[in-house]
């Protein structure tokens, strides 16, 4: 008989320990709304925009670039001197072109890249093999290309080949 007592007065301490049914109905609502998604009042885009401002001057420069560099990697007979200054000077157009300052950083990349391809054809100027330029001139691709990546991402579409 203690036995049932004991037992009874623990089921009775337990049922008085636990939730009751408005609880219970509580916590399901409280559940139902966390798991609910909220949509954000700000949300972030993935893309950051810039102004295009000058950048189809820059891309025409850049594209102008590539044209005279591919020329001179197909063979073209005219010495690469000749050409150093042409490359200087396209250069110096995209370096010179009024831009939004949100898209500095990406010109930089591009300037940079080109004045390490221009490095890589003075190094063959002096009478080094291309392949004493190659590091160099990849070094330039990468960061055109890094530059125009980092433009994607400002919302600004360039193609230079």
């Amino acid at each position: 008989m203690k036995k049932v007592i004991f037992l009874s007065v623990i089921a009775l301490l337990l049922a008085a320990c636990g939730p009751s049914q408005g609880d219970i109905q509580t916590a399901i609502a409280e559940t139902q709304a966390a798991a609910t998604p909220v949509p954000a009042s700000n949300p972030s885009p993935s893309i950051n925009p810039c102004p295009n401002l000058g950048w189809k001057e820059i891309e025409t420069n850049l594209k102008q670039f590539n044209l005279v560099m591919s020329s001179l990697e197909n063979g073209t007979n005219s010495s690469v001197e000749s050409y150093i200054n042409t490359f200087d000077s396209f250069r110096d157009k995209v370096s010179l072109v009024e831009i939004d300052t949100c898209s500095d950083h990406a010109r930089q990349s591009i300037v940079d890249g080109m004045t390490k391809e221009i490095n890589a054809m003075q190094i063959i100027a002096s009478g080094y093999a291309r392949i004493d330029a190659a590091p160099v001139f990849i070094e330039g691709v990468s960061l055109i290309e890094e530059g125009i990546n980092e433009l994607a991402g400002l919302g600004i579409q360039i193609t230079y080949k």
